[in-house]
């Protein structure tokens, strides 16, 4: 926060800037029709951008509350999913684009990944690891494809739910 002050040239400047991204979407009629909406908006334009990692995150993270609710975790992926919950916090109060949370994809790749490595855990071995490996090759060849489909031949340019809806064909386009 000291930075921030600093660089904004004090508390003023700074609560001005707060108090715009705050109360500037509410007057926009782009953001009201395209950026409005609850928290969860997110994980739905995450799932349409990047459908199987987000849902192997998601199951982590359901995998992850069962073994807190027991006792036992590991203490990255607690900080992990802090970050997550405290990002879509902050979030919840803002325009959903799902730009604006790019720093999600971190800890939704490694909740991803942690999944993986518990489905391939049964028995642990170096073909279980072989196949962490090879499911992350394939979701990165998938992302890459996605990220083709939406941003190059879709000339995606503003990821928000309405374009990215109609451009996977789950919503007729207008």
């Amino acid at each position: 926060m000291p930075l921030w002050v600093l660089a904004a040239g004090g508390v003023e400047p700074l609560m001005t800037v707060f108090r715009g991204i705050l109360e500037g979407p509410a007057t926009n009629p782009y953001t009201i029709e395209y950026g409005s909406g609850p928290w969860y908006r997110y994980l739905v334009d995450f799932v349409v951008l990047s459908h199987a990692p987000t849902l192997l995150a998601l199951g982590f993270a359901g995998t992850f509350a069962v073994r807190v609710a027991r006792g036992g975790y590991e203490r990255v992926h607690a900080y992990f999913g802090l970050l997550a919950v405290l990002l879509l916090f902050e979030h919840s109060f803002v325009t959903k684009n799902a730009r604006y949370l790019m720093l999600l994809e971190l800890p939704l790749r490694l909740y991803a990944v942690a999944m993986l490595a518990q489905l391939a855990r049964a028995p642990r071995s170096a073909l279980g690891t072989a196949a962490v490996t090879a499911a992350v090759a394939a979701l990165a060849s998938i992302d890459l494809a996605s990220f083709e489909q939406l941003f190059v031949a879709g000339r995606a340019y503003d990821p928000v739910s309405a374009f990215l809806l109609v451009l996977r064909g789950i919503v007729p386009g207008r």
